[in-house]
């Protein structure tokens, strides 16, 4: 499992380290975690004088690798490792030339691969027919002032929201399998 995930994808930014709550989770790894603070900020009711309390989480959800490779081999060698773990890449969106061509915006390269597991999908779109708002997982590779960033959202993310056990082992799968393909990548496999 690549380092960082979290057993559990939302979690306050100063949430004790017990497993009582879901809320409560913390990193597996503290290596490079922002520091711990919540913010609490209060906003009118509408029209009723009512007071909602409205507390800010800090999300770890993703994992990443710096490549130094050029960005085009770097996206073919993405698709090449999540392959190698069973998912297919259903779409590619090329966000740099979206925004330069919608808005005139130039941005560094960017794209965002929709990977999709064939297996993992069945059987969480079987146990949760809503689950697919949430699919397919979104990997991103785009240049960084280090090298080519490689970001891949944490499917944990998913039994978090849902909360049903059948979700969870698919994204325990799922997590597993996109860890080894980013550990691939960096060369840990």
């Amino acid at each position: 499992m690549p380092r960082g995930w979290l057993d559990v994808a939302v979690a306050p930014r100063d949430a004790p380290s017990h497993p009582a709550s879901a809320l409560d989770a913390t990193p597996t790894a503290t290596e490079e975690q922002p520091e711990a603070r919540e913010e609490t900020s209060r906003e009118e009711g509408r029209g009723r004088g009512q007071e909602r309390e409205r507390r800010e989480y800090e999300m770890v959800f993703e994992e990443s690798v710096v490549l130094s490779v050029p960005f085009d081999e770097a996206v073919a060698e993405v698709k090449k490792s999540l392959a190698a773990e069973g998912f297919g890449t259903l779409t590619e969106i090329d966000v740099q030339a979206t925004l330069e061509e919608k808005i005139g915006k130039q941005i560094a390269r960017y794209i965002i691969l929709g990977a999709c597991n064939p297996n993992l999908a069945s059987r969480a779109i079987e146990s949760e027919p809503r689950i697919g708002v949430l699919l397919p997982c979104n990997v991103v590779v785009r240049e960084a002032e280090d090298g080519i960033l490689v970001e891949a959202m944490d499917p944990g993310i998913m039994s978090t929201l849902v909360g049903k056990e059948e979700i969870r082992s698919v994204a325990d799968e799922a997590r597993r399998l996109i860890g080894n393909a980013l550990n691939r990548l960096s060369g840990a496999t």
